[in-house]
């Protein structure tokens, strides 16, 4: 059996015929039938969403589409889904296209046809150095205050795309993409434009989701803010996506040993309030501060930034949370035992960063869970 691989040089169509010859280069001895090809730039295959790309401005409420969408065939039932990817933190421009490249190659391979695309939104990036660096340049908090901004844009995008494939739109996040997507689906209240949302090693506190799953200490770092997570806003409340209706289903896959957030994440919400920027709080009265105690921040009008940089998540984040109850109730996927993934750096990333004969399983998966796949 022979493998064969072959690029393009320039878009276009046409007919691909594999022909065997005898060593004379003359006799025929076989020939295969004609393939039709349209070769194009793999941008113009999948569609591209954007709220915005400078961190430093508020993302738009209404996505901009990026790309002219690739033309399907509506009378087939495959391709009348799609899927959209929500990137994560610290992404340049050219990576945020990688990795939604990534992961529409990964489907396709798996079987599904439906549409793909990927929502962009404006997070900080570039920050490189020790996580005590990462932190202190306020770039991680930053990030997640435009994030949670981010989430209308995305709940406007949603609310179109389920008006024109009713049913089969389907969310997937990465990482701090994970904030922008829950808050998307709890911006839609009671409605349901969302058949399946997968939450891949999310970056947002687990209690937001179930305030029952494991507190943990923060120790010396302790500033005794309230879990505005677990209660929301007031003690006693419920969690703060409590009952989100977005999804019919929510899915998490997560990694117990996520490096990014056992490392990374976790540190960012011991050390809020960021009072090297200006945040505080005061426990005695129970209010939040920025602008260095010049300007209070209150729920629910603040909330964004409060969550960002002020208030501790005393909890595991969701992706590396096992027994998630709430609307995550029963869908748990574990990336360390059931993949492989570990504790390095990379493997934070690692359904895009390994190759794909190693990670097929895992796209495999998501289709499974999304019920666009046999299991």
């Amino acid at each position: 059996m022979a493998h064969l691989l072959f690029d393009a040089v320039s878009r276009g169509s046409g007919q691909l015929v594999v022909s065997l010859y005898k060593s004379d280069g003359v006799t025929k001895l076989s020939e295969s039938a004609p393939l039709y090809l349209k070769l194009q730039d793999v941008k113009e295959m999948y569609e591209r969403w954007t709220v915005g790309s400078d961190p430093t401005v508020a993302p738009a409420t209404t996505a901009s589409m990026v790309t002219t969408p690739y033309q399907y065939d509506t009378t087939i039932t495959a391709e009348n889904n799609y899927i959209m990817f929500v990137h994560g933190w610290n992404l340049a421009q050219w990576e945020k296209d990688t990795t939604a490249e990534t992961a529409f190659k990964r489907l396709y391979w798996q079987g599904y046809k439906g549409h793909f695309g990927a929502f962009q939104w404006p997070t900080t990036y570039g920050i490189t150095g020790t996580i005590s660096v990462l932190l202190n340049s306020g770039s991680f908090d930053n990030g997640e205050w435009q994030a949670w901004k981010s989430g209308t844009g995305l709940m406007n995008l949603l609310t179109s795309l389920n008006s024109t494939y009713p049913g089969n739109v389907y969310l997937m996040a990465h990482s701090m993409g994970n904030v922008v997507a829950g808050e998307a689906l709890r911006l839609e209240g009671s409605s349901q434009v969302v058949n399946t949302y997968v939450a891949m090693q999310g970056a947002v506190a687990s209690h937001a989701y179930d305030p029952n799953t494991p507190t943990r200490s923060l120790g010396i770092f302790d500033d005794n803010t309230p879990d505005r997570y677990a209660e929301y806003y007031t003690s006693g409340a419920p969690c703060y996506f409590n009952g989100v209706h977005g999804a019919g289903t929510f899915v998490n896959f997560y990694n117990p040993v996520d490096w990014a957030l056992v490392q990374l994440w976790e540190p960012d919400q011991n050390t809020k309030p960021d009072s090297l920027r200006g945040y505080g709080f005061v426990q005695d009265t129970g209010q939040f501060f920025t602008d260095y105690y010049n300007t209070e921040l209150v729920f629910p009008f603040d909330r964004y930034e409060i969550f960002a940089a002020c208030d501790e998540a005393r909890c595991h984040a969701l992706g590396a949370q096992a027994d998630v109850s709430g609307v995550f109730d029963n869908q748990q996927v574990d990336l360390e035992a059931a993949f492989g993934f570990g504790n390095q750096h990379k493997d934070h990333s690692g359904e895009f960063n390994s190759d794909n004969i190693n990670r097929a399983p895992f796209w495999n998966t998501v289709l499974v869970k999304c019920k666009l796949k046999s299991p």
